[in-house]
């Protein structure tokens, strides 16, 4: 599913916007709160023959669009508006997908190499995973060193970078989207474990 979820809206269930000043765009169903692009089966662009190149197409065509939206602006009855392009987010998978990304959490390295950090890389945005950066030390010592000298996570650029009007460090583009890595990952872990844990304590 490609959709485009505008920045601001009616607020959130803890802080609703009052009219005068939008809130964020977070209240409400996803059918009200985002712009369905376009919705395309899995087996429609995966697998070994078709190697998501359909989708890549499609994720090009909608990179042009959004680029057009902000040049160009779109016409309203109020004049034109003008889109802006923060990011991209979605669970990992997506991400990998969409970004075309050569480090990710699927270059994770087992056994005697994972302490020595000596994989491809875990993150798109940081040297995690490869020689001499322990991903998993997470002090902020470590956290700034990771990210110097980290090149682009991929091999080259994918349309949505490519096509855009970006910063200077374009792979900030793709961002890891909260509800899937924590509601629907480690808190749902966490979760399970404290839940079994306290099982086994009565």
């Amino acid at each position: 599913i490609l959709q485009v979820q505008p920045a601001m809206g009616h607020g959130t269930s803890k802080r609703k916007a009052d009219g005068s000043v939008p809130g964020v765009n977070f209240l409400g169903k996803s059918i009200v709160t985002r712009f369905l692009y376009s919705v395309m089966l899995t087996r429609c662009y995966s697998g070994k023959k078709l190697k998501n190149k359909p989708l890549l197409r499609l994720i090009e065509h909608l990179a042009l669009e959004l680029r057009a939206a902000f040049y160009e602006g779109i016409q309203t009855k109020s004049g034109t508006v003008y889109l802006v392009p923060i990011a991209m987010k979605g669970d990992w998978p997506a991400l990998v997908k969409c970004g075309q990304l050569t480090r990710h959490h699927l270059r994770d390295v087992s056994g005697k190499g994972a302490s020595k950090g000596s994989g491809a890389g875990i993150c798109h945005l940081c040297l995690g995973g490869q020689a001499s950066h322990d991903w998993f030390d997470i002090s902020h010592e470590n956290m700034k060193k990771m990210k110097v000298g980290a090149t682009p996570p991929w091999k080259s650029e994918p349309a949505l970078v490519r096509h855009l009007p970006l910063g200077p460090y374009k792979p900030d583009f793709f961002r890891i989207d909260i509800f899937h890595t924590l509601h629907k990952g480690v808190f749902g872990d966490i979760a399970a474990n404290a839940i079994d844990l306290w099982l086994l304590v009565i």
